[in-house]
């Protein structure tokens, strides 16, 4: 499933729709009603899959998410490669594949995150800003090949495992909280040369036998009280007005995968082959 709580926002910029999302976990149904500034409405209803979701054509024109979900599912929104920011407050969880592949993303907002799921956010190669707070588990690849990534805080921090941070090539701060008890050795493998690890931990500490854990010429500074960081300031990106042309809701009764063939595309090849 792909969200496991009963409602979700999704905004495409400011001049063009909100998508209200109404799911119920048990059912695996959903309803949904897109509105548009203009004032006009269309109703949607189907199944969700742990990626549909993702795959819908609607979805697939959205720059911006506001959500109550408590927990993103595999691959809740992978491909949305329009999506710019995503504003999370309640999420714990963002599952495996949950972000990857959104081109567009640079910034996630999710203050109550827990855990970063395997390659949660691999690739998302434009993505700056990940503010978490209280992140307790990094697994595996969750954050590789975000290259644009420059920092990360994670005072909660319980492990990293491997390959976490890997080719995030200008990732130059993270701040490891006190209680952190595992760093795998190649969490931060190939990420920017001279990269500052603060951590909350003592240099004597079992864990820093392994340091720098995969990163190269890094400067490890133990005992490092942990920062006091805001919540980013952010704002909604404007929407591509070309994508909301294209797509006509008239025929999506159901939210369902690409791979459909839409009338519309059909009558287009016809014209081509004559």
């Amino acid at each position: 499933m792909a969200i496991k709580t009963d409602a979700m926002i999704a905004h495409n910029g400011a001049d063009g729709y909100t998508l209200h999302i109404d799911y119920d976990p048990s059912s695996e149904e959903f309803a949904a009603k897109a509105v548009f500034n203009d004032g006009t409405e269309k109703s949607l209803s189907g199944e969700m899959g742990s990626d549909q979701l993702a795959d819908n054509l609607l979805m697939r024109t959205v720059t911006n998410i506001e959500s109550d979900v408590t927990s993103l599912g595999e691959r809740a929104l992978s491909g949305c490669r329009q999506l710019v920011t995503a504003v999370l407050p309640n999420a714990t969880i963002a599952g495996q594949y949950a972000f990857s592949s959104c081109n567009a993303l640079t910034t996630i907002i999710a203050p109550e995150l827990e855990s970063a799921e395997l390659h949660c956010c691999d690739p998302c190669g434009v993505l700056e800003t990940v503010y978490a707070p209280k992140i307790k588990e990094v697994r595996g690849y969750a954050f590789a090949n975000c290259s644009k990534l420059k920092e990360m805080y994670m005072p909660a921090l319980d492990g990293i495992y491997n390959n976490g941070f890997y080719k995030c090539t200008r990732l130059e701060h993270v701040y490891l909280g006190a209680n952190t008890t595992q760093i795998n050795a190649s969490a931060f493998t190939d990420t920017k040369s001279g990269i500052v690890i603060d951590c909350g931990f003592a240099s004597d500490s079992p864990l820093a036998a392994d340091a720098p854990w995969g990163a190269t010429n890094a400067t490890v500074n133990y005992s490092v009280p942990a920062p006091d960081v805001p919540e980013p300031v952010y704002t909604l990106s404007a929407p591509n007005p070309n994508l909301i042309q294209s797509i006509d809701l008239e025929p999506l009764e159901e939210i369902q995968p690409v791979e459909p063939e839409p009338v519309e595309v059909k009558k287009t090849m016809k014209r081509r082959s004559k």
